[in-house]
C-alpha cells in the first residue's frame, strides 16, 4: 500500500499556526475542503504543512510498507556517520536486488564515490546505491539496519521498522505521522535538501 503524504516544505521553518497569516489561511481552506472530493487512492494520508500543521489526515498512524521512501533514513544514517563521502566505493553482487529483481544503471564492479551512491539513492532511487550504502557501514549491512531503527526511536517514529537500505523488503514500514518526522528531519541536511528539491 502507497503512502500519499504531500509535504509543503518549499519555505523554512517558521512560527507556529497561529502567529502567522498564511498557515492559518492554509489550515482555513483545508478546513473548508470536502474532504470527500479528494481524489487520494491511498490507504493512508497525510497532509501537513511547512510548521508541521496536519491539514488531513487518513490512517495517518497505521503502519504501512513505505518502499523506496525509506531512503531517506538511509541518507540520514550515512551522514550522521560521518563516513569520509570521497571515498570510492564498488558495486558488488551483494548490491543486486534480490527480492523484486530490479534493474539497475549501475554495473557490478562500477566504482563511485559514497557521495555519488548518496546522490543516486535519492535522486534515481537507485538500489543497488542504497544498497552498497548499507553494506559498505562501519559493521555491515546488519550493524546500518541498526542504526536506522535506531535513528527512527530517536525521532520519535514509533510505527517504524527497516530492514534493509533500498526498502526493497515490505518490511521497511512506517506510518504517515512517523514519514513526516522523517522528511522534516531530513530537511535539516542540507545534502539531502539540495538532492531532493
Amino acid at each position: 500500500a502507497l503512502l500519499l503524504m504531500p509535504l509543503l516544505l518549499n519555505l523554512p521553518f517558521g512560527p507556529a499556526l497561529a502567529e502567522n497569516p498564511s498557515a492559518a489561511r492554509a489550515q482555513r481552506l483545508w478546513e473548508q475542503l470536502d474532504t470527500r472530493k479528494l481524489k487520494l487512492h491511498s490507504k493512508a494520508a497525510l497532509v501537513i504543512d511547512r510548521f508541521g500543521n496536519t491539514l488531513y489526515e487518513r490512517k495517518s498512524d497505521q503502519a504501512m510498507p513505505i518502499a523506496s521512501v525509506t531512503k531517506m533514513m538511509t541518507a540520514m544514517v550515512i551522514l550522521d556517520a560521518k563516513l569520509a563521502m570521497g571515498e570510492t566505493i564498488e558495486i558488488t553482487n551483494d548490491d543486486r536486488d534480490l527480492i523484486r529483481l530490479t534493474g539497475s544503471r549501475l554495473r557490478v564492479g562500477s566504482a563511485l564515490t559514497r557521495r555519488e551512491l548518496l546522490t543516486l539513492a535519492l535522486m534515481s532511487s537507485e538500489n543497488r546505491a542504497a544498497l552498497a550504502l548499507g553494506r559498505t557501514y562501519p559493521g555491515g549491512s546488519a550493524a546500518f539496519v541498526k542504526a536506522m531503527n535506531r535513528k527512527a526511536k530517536a525521532l520519535g517514529m514509533h510505527q517504524s521498522r527497516f530492514v534493509d537500505a533500498a526498502g526493497l523488503d515490505a518490511g521497511n514500514v512506517a506510518s504517515p505521522h512517523d514519514l513526516g518526522r522523517m522528511v522534516f528531519a531530513a530537511m535539516n541536511y542540507p545534502a539531502i535538501r539540495d538532492a531532493t528539491t
